[in-house]
């Protein structure tokens, strides 16, 4: 059976939809070319805290570009919400 399986852009593991408990819906979404994913081993420490500090790097990195901070900005709130 073939699943369908999505890339981390942190540590570019590939995770199956199921085993990450992505729904269709989302697997659609973060599908789009602007919206990056990462896995929760990249996005929380070991205590299940939501590494702030790492998605304010990955946003300022892009810095002095306002749109693609914007754009990876939204990337990281779509990734709280999943």
């Amino acid at each position: 059976m073939e699943q369908e399986s999505t890339q981390c852009d942190g540590c570019q593991c590939w995770l199956h939809q199921h085993c990450i408990q992505m729904t269709n819906m989302q697997y659609v979404h973060f599908s789009a070319p602007h919206l990056q994913f990462y896995c929760r081993h990249c996005l929380f420490s070991s205590d299940g805290i939501y590494n702030f500090s790492g998605a304010l790097s990955r946003i300022a990195v892009l810095s002095p570009d306002v749109n693609l901070m914007q754009l990876r900005a939204d990337s990281e709130l779509n990734i709280l919400v999943l």
